[in-house]
């Protein structure tokens, strides 16, 4: 088969004359390798994502197709993931019906059938759009992609930033409104150790580790202050790469009050402006932001949307900001102050695997507001219409497991945290047994874990664990993924949980200090599961302890989703590092 490669340098040689044939030939060899994959027993993911890239990739070089390439993009997208889910679906909470033989109020009769409308591998390039209409109106989904066809080597010594593609898709009754841009490489970093974004992100992280590890108090104040900088640069810069489309990042507004009101002041600057339809939603995103974002990337993301009958650029640009500005001024503020107070729908963000480590939602236009992450649209598909999917929890269904493994002090400190939550159950200083661990997953709502890790170990087979609890995994790397093997994507404790059937999981990227972990789990509880009496002495009894939680407990805004909860627990961190290494993994939860 030629590579991609091969086929775009013969188009730019042979001229727009071949430009179809081209295609064909590049088409027909993909299809052809495609054809040839057990696509409902294959093992080869990685092959399956590759293929889909190069799709994705030829139509943006040949016919220009968003949809196209956005659709082998979507496809692309959490192979392996997909898999095990499928694999799954007889043990798992989250039972994959035939919709042709049962309805999804009920038990199916034979489920072993798979509806192949959730969770299928699609050869319909389009089929993404029903996938799409069928979720919630509120949610958004924004997908980060690498425009890159072919696998990085097994376990590479570093790691190389490439050209994204970005997508924003709304859901439900607008389905069809849908941003998608490609963002180009970005400028090397002119003053850090590493000159490549993830090159130094990884770099940051490692020494991160070692700093932690190191367990010397010399030097260690003076060493952290120079990775904050170090990491404060790596987000600026990223930052700088997106550059004004950022912005798709954003939420659906919450309120309907100022929704409607924008969307007629949008719909009358486009009128004015002549905007042509397909660029009004990612105009109206560029106008949201418009009053914090550079001048220099206002500018550059109102030339990409310029309208084509438009003679004077320069002039049709002035006006243009002058315009958004003012009228976003209104409803948005002229500060990042006023535009992250606007309350916002949570954001579903799936990334490619070798940009997963980015901490994308601290993005400053996004910092404050909800996001989590899936490996794939058909899987946020899947869990959202899957019958037994549990997205209101019970506040008093919970099971903690405080310092299993007795090498975590400071997380038994946490004991008067929960133990002030009198209608939960858990266990301090010692491993729960197999079967009562297995008892809790599947009958509690909530499951939190405070130690080393991800708590893995105390859970020996998910495979034939029907999972019920959402997981909050308050320990070092416990969100992180890692590689099976060269044909399998990424995987870890957070996929193995949500494969099993939990609604969500929380966990940390990378390694993380227990004083800063603990005051965002303490956060984190306050906000989303406050005790039911008004009891203040185990407060005291954790201030006494360490007088650090004193401001923990300060304007404290209780919190119905787990997602904006983790965003008020991130504020208490001494350490942007360890703040932004918590993320969440899984579809939005509630309590009642």
């Amino acid at each position: 088969m030629a590579s991609i490669d091969e086929i775009l340098k013969m188009h730019e040689e042979g001229g727009s004359k071949n430009k179809e044939k081209l295609a064909e030939m590049l088409m027909k060899n993909v299809d052809d390798t495609l054809d040839k994959l057990p696509h409902q027993g294959m093992a080869y993911g990685t092959l399956y994502e590759t293929l889909n890239k190069q799709k994705a990739i030829l139509q943006l070089h040949t016919s220009g197709s968003s949809d196209k390439s956005s659709a082998y993009l979507l496809e692309s997208a959490g192979v392996s993931a997909r898999k095990l889910f499928c694999s799954r679906k007889s043990e798992a909470n989250l039972p994959i019906i035939d919709s042709r033989t049962a309805s999804v109020d009920g038990i199916p009769d034979k489920q072993v059938n798979q509806d192949e409308n959730l969770i299928n591998f699609s050869m319909d390039p389009l089929e993404f759009r029903d996938r799409l209409k069928d979720l919630p109106s509120d949610c958004v989904i924004v997908q980060l992609s690498e425009l890159y066809p072919g696998q990085r080597p097994f376990d590479p010594p570093y790691v190389q930033t490439r050209p994204l593609h970005l997508a924003r898709y709304c859901c439900g009754e607008n389905y069809m409104d849908q941003c998608v841009q490609v963002i180009a490489l970005p400028q090397p970093l002119p003053a850090a150790k590493n000159s490549d974004i993830l090159q130094e992100l990884k770099a940051v992280v490692q020494d991160n580790v070692e700093l932690i590890s190191a367990g010397n108090k010399l030097g260690y104040k003076h060493t952290r202050l120079l990775l904050e900088e170090r990491f404060r640069v790596v987000l600026e810069a990223v930052q700088d790469w997106l550059g004004p489309w950022r912005c798709l990042l954003l939420g659906q507004i919450s309120s309907s009050k100022v929704s409607s009101s924008w969307n007629k002041t949008i719909r009358k600057l486009a009128d004015e402006l002549n905007i042509e339809e397909e660029n009004i939603s990612k105009f109206s995103m560029l106008a949201q932001c418009s009053n914090v974002l550079k001048k220099v990337d206002l500018v550059h993301g109102l030339q990409a949307i310029v309208p084509k009958t438009v003679k004077n650029m320069v002039e049709f640009v002035s006006n243009a900001a002058k315009l958004i500005k003012k009228y976003s001024q209104e409803c948005f503020g002229l500060d990042l102050l006023k535009l992250n107070e606007v309350q916002r729908h949570p954001v579903i963000l799936i990334v490619d695997n070798n940009i997963f480590a980015v901490p994308w939602e601290q993005l400053d236009i996004v910092q404050v507001h909800p996001m989590s992450r899936m490996p794939c649209l058909a899987l946020v598909h899947a869990m959202f219409k899957a019958p037994k999917s549990k997205r209101e929890l019970d506040p008093g269904s919970a099971f903690f497991v405080l310092d299993p493994d007795k090498n975590l002090p400071r997380a038994s400190q946490l004991k008067p945290l929960f133990v002030a939550r009198n209608e939960w159950k858990g266990i301090v200083g010692e491993a729960p047994g197999s079967t009562e661990m297995k008892k809790h997953l599947q009958d509690d709502d909530i499951y939190i874990y405070c130690g080393h890790g991800s708590g893995s170990h105390l859970i020996h087979n998910y495979d034939h664990i029907n999972l019920n609890a959402a997981a909050m995994l308050m320990g070092c790397s416990s969100a992180d993924l890692y590689r099976r093997g060269v044909h399998w994507e990424m995987s870890g404790a957070p996929l193995n949980f949500i494969l099993s059937g939990s609604p969500i999981c929380l966990g940390t990227l990378w390694t993380v200090t227990d004083s800063d972990t603990n005051r965002i789990t303490v956060r984190l509880l306050e906000t989303w599961l406050p005790p039911k009496e008004k009891d203040s002495r185990y407060r005291m009894e954790l201030c006494s302890q360490d007088l650090s939680f004193a401001k923990v407990f300060e304007d404290v805004l209780p919190q119905k989703g787990l997602l904006g909860a983790l965003r008020s627990a991130q504020s208490v961190a001494t350490s942007k590092i360890i703040s932004s290494a918590f993320i969440a993994i899984g579809i939005p939860v509630y309590v009642k």
